[in-house]
């Protein structure tokens, strides 16, 4: 059954005590239930800490304990007298008794396995952003959602091989430049010295021996958040006309006449079209 206060959650399972700051969501148990779920004996617990604590640099240690090496080892939360150790000393100690110890436990090796599979799980989850129900807006909230996570940035559907294929057709030069092209004088002053500054033009030396100048980033990996979010709606009506339009003429006419011409700049002159 679980206990809590405003704290820290409290639960005790086969005489296994496990306890989850309820801030945070840090986890762990205590000295005598990780002993007792690994079936191994509390000085055991203490002489692994003393040899992980001891080393010097973390590479003469077992694989397994070697993330533990300069980190903490206990909950800062308290709860009674209770000596809490973090989930991850547990892992790692589980880790350490199914496979490295010289007297290794089945118990070990089933906490892990049991990691393991519910690792595996929390790891997918993290990447699709599924939370519990409890966590999420109303299923028309997500629903819309969802539309706006499935959305591509606008910024990098410029690099879309689709784009990018049509506008070296159009232009016979590489898409980057054509992005640099038509965005450069929506920069401001400012934001146009940041570029200059981390993204300044470079020359490379291909394997044939001959050389171009060229930006080694596309050109909104140096911009903030606040430039993209300002020029999110620009980017989106840059690619898109690129996308629907059927030629290089049809593109520039309607291009033109929302925004005018982009300006042929001076950070062109040493930059090889042609390349």
């Amino acid at each position: 059954m679980a206990n809590q206060d405003s704290s820290i959650l409290h639960t005790k399972e086969n005489g296994v005590e496990y306890f989850t700051v309820a801030a945070t969501g840090e986890s762990g148990l205590s000295t005598s239930g990780m002993a007792r779920s690994l079936n191994i004996t509390q000085q055991s617990i203490s002489t692994l800490v003393a040899l992980v604590r001891k080393s010097a640099t973390g590479n003469d240690l077992p694989d397994s304990l070697k993330p533990l090496w300069g980190n903490v080892f206990h909950l800062q939360a308290k709860y009674k007298n209770a000596k809490i150790y973090n989930s991850n000393v547990w892992a790692c100690f589980a880790d350490y008794y199914a496979h490295d110890a010289k007297r290794k436990t089945k118990e070990a090796l089933t906490v892990f396995r049991s990691f393991a599979r519910i690792g595996a799980e929390s790891f997918i989850q993290g990447k699709t952003g599924w939370l519990p129900d409890k966590y999420q807006s109303s299923q028309a909230a997500r629903t819309r959602i969802s539309r706006i996570m499935e959305t591509p940035c606008p910024w990098e559907r410029m690099y879309e091989p689709d784009l990018c294929n049509k506008i070296q057709s159009w232009y016979g030069f590489d898409s980057s430049k054509f992005w640099w092209w038509y965005c450069y004088s929506f920069f401001t002053p400012e934001e146009k010295a940041e570029l200059e500054k981390h993204n300044p033009l470079v020359k490379v030396t291909s394997r044939n021996g001959t050389t171009r100048t060229t930006r080694k980033f596309r050109i909104h990996q140096n911009l903030s958040q606040s430039t993209r979010d300002r020029l999110s709606d620009f980017a989106t009506h840059l690619w898109r006309l690129v996308e629907l339009c059927d030629s290089r003429v049809e593109f520039e006419k309607k291009w033109n006449k929302k925004y005018g011409q982009p300006t042929q700049l001076e950070i062109f002159d040493l930059w090889d079209f042609a390349s």
